[in-house]
């Protein structure tokens, strides 16, 4: 009975770890597709308002709600995330926002190629005309390098 009990404890701490890795991860994904959706629809501040919520995220999330092996990868990129969304954040100017975005999706592309980062499927969209990738929740494609001038300017290359 009491290797049951054992067993049923060390099932739910791990549900719950991995519940609490998904929530703040989610939170994360989301915070920076809002990103993603506000320079494809060309709109600066938007783009800087989700760059400032996604900056609060990255920089507050629990070290203990992330998984052993997202860890080392998010310890290691953590500084990155923050710089580049402080800088869209405080950007008004979208082509820069673009820029320090192709180096935000840089680092979010290494995390979701080491542990999910969404409940949700998430693609890796590929632009040749910028030579850059980003993530996105849906397989359209909606360009955040470029906007309404090449919205649909890309293909899908990975699913996660």
């Amino acid at each position: 009975m009491k290797k049951i009990f054992l067993a049923i404890t060390a099932t739910i701490t791990i549900a719950t770890m991995s519940f609490a890795q998904t929530k703040s991860i989610n939170n994360l994904t989301a915070q920076y597709l809002q990103i993603k959706s506000a320079l494809a629809n060309d709109d600066a501040a938007k783009a800087s308002a989700a760059a400032t919520e996604f900056s609060k995220a990255v920089s507050t999330i629990p070290m203990k709600d992330i998984s052993a092996t997202l860890h080392p990868i998010f310890m290691q990129h953590q500084k990155d995330l923050i710089e580049e969304s402080k800088s869209i954040a405080s950007s008004k100017d979208i082509k820069t926002q673009r820029k320090r975005f192709a180096e935000l999706s840089q680092n979010m592309i290494l995390l979701a190629k080491t542990d999910k980062i969404s409940s949700n499927a998430i693609y890796e969209a590929y632009c040749p005309m910028k030579k850059a990738s980003w993530l996105s929740s849906e397989k359209a494609i909606e360009n955040p390098y470029y906007g309404a001038a090449m919205l649909d300017c890309g293909k899908i290359t990975t699913s996660y």
